[in-house]
């Protein structure tokens, strides 16, 4: 099954998720930070990302750019709960980024891995 790099700052949100993916068959790494996201899709290999937007310690939309620089085909569902968030539209016009206004249902987080997989 595919690889899942999920990266959530909010520790019962990504608990949760990791646990109902991993219920899913994908292998599951998390991460609360988004700083060694680069270093650890280098060393995990994902064949995609889940990132939310509100990190901590940088800004998801810089971690984006960066994933998106470096690997352009890695697919990257970006998740927030702000409506508004700078940058954002100017990145959802890449190829392989899906947008997941939070909060979402599971369903529809394994519906667009899929489609992105594909």
């Amino acid at each position: 099954m595919a690889r899942v790099l999920l990266v959530e700052d909010d520790e019962s949100v990504s608990e949760g998720l990791a646990t109902l993916l991993r219920l899913e068959g994908f292998d599951v790494d998390v991460l609360t930070e988004g700083r060694p996201v680069t270093g650890t899709i280098a060393l995990a290999r994902p064949d995609i990302v889940v990132l939310d937007l509100t990190l901590p310690d940088v800004d998801g939309i810089t971690v984006a750019r960066a994933v998106r620089d470096t690997w352009p085909a890695l697919p990257v569902i970006i998740s927030t709960g702000h409506v508004q968030y700078a940058g954002l539209p100017s990145l959802l016009r890449l190829q392989r980024i899906a947008f997941l206004q939070k909060p979402y249902v599971v369903d529809a987080l394994l519906a667009t891995i899929a489609a992105l997989l594909r």
